[in-house]
């Protein structure tokens, strides 16, 4: 997708995925259409692989030099709390730290407030399941986000976890976010993301470094009363960037207000 004199352009990671059946979608997917998007099985979700006007070359070279948004909303989200309900993931309650250091191998409990590491997700063995984002949050519960190829073995392997310890007198609670995910990477991320931070946010983020995270009141002005946005600077591409996770209700419009920033 081509855009004049914008810094932003829609893009998408293109990854070797084996799968059957009917395709999940995201909650871009229709506006991946309406923009042209030749769609691909990636981890049965429908994906766009490259846009009508704009090959793969083009979208890696625009995001080297000025910055794209790339929809990562089959991402497994999620946070770890206190009790239990699944569905992205959250971890809370008194024991989710030492309850996420026994599954993976990061040091939980000496990541400052508010930052995170990149970690594995273990096997009893001692085998790696899956790599993971860990997020210490401000907010009492860890942020979590996992590939989409392993989500269903990852929460299969972590519920079968915390039912052990919550039966053990633990308290752990996990919660998987319906919130999609889009990340925006590139040397003009930040600029392109300060335009749409609230007066009451802007302070924080522009103090907020790689690998750390916050919550944002709304951005462009959108976002719904009884959800929160998430940006944590942190990105693949290797340039400065952010993961984004919105309530799903208004990632198209996000997506469009990013779009359409003019730098």
């Amino acid at each position: 997708m081509r855009l004049p004199l914008r810094v932003c352009r829609l893009c998408i990671t293109v990854l070797r995925s084996f799968s059957n059946g009917i395709l999940k979608r995201t909650p871009l997917y229709d506006f991946h259409i309406s923009q042209k998007a030749k769609m691909i099985d990636f981890c049965n979700f429908s994906m766009p692989l490259h846009y009508a006007d704009q090959s793969i070359i083009d979208s890696h070279q625009f995001v080297r030099q000025h910055c794209g948004l790339f929809d990562v909303s089959h991402m497994l989200q999620a946070s770890y709390f206190t009790y239990i309900h699944l569905q992205q993931m959250q971890v809370s309650g008194k024991d989710r730290v030492s309850f996420l250091e026994s599954l993976t191998c990061a040091d939980i409990e000496e990541l400052p407030i508010s930052s995170g590491t990149l970690s594995v997700f273990l096997l009893n063995s001692g085998g790696i399941l899956d790599d993971t984002i860990i997020m210490k949050c401000k907010e009492p519960y860890l942020y979590i986000v996992s590939n989409a190829a392993c989500s269903s073995k990852i929460i299969a392997h972590v519920t079968e976890m915390m039912t052990k310890g919550v039966n053990d007198g633990k308290e752990i609670n996990i919660k998987v976010l319906n919130h999609s995910l889009l990340a925006l990477q590139g040397p003009d991320a930040y600029s392109v993301l300060r335009a749409g931070i609230s007066s009451s946010d802007i302070q924080n983020f522009e103090n907020l470094f790689f690998m750390e995270s916050m919550l944002i009141d709304s951005l462009y002005g959108l976002n719904t009363p009884d959800s929160d946005i998430r940006l944590t600077r942190c990105g693949y591409t290797g340039e400065d960037g952010y993961e984004i996770s919105v309530p799903s209700e208004i990632a198209i419009p996000i997506a469009e207000a990013l779009l359409l920033v003019i730098p």
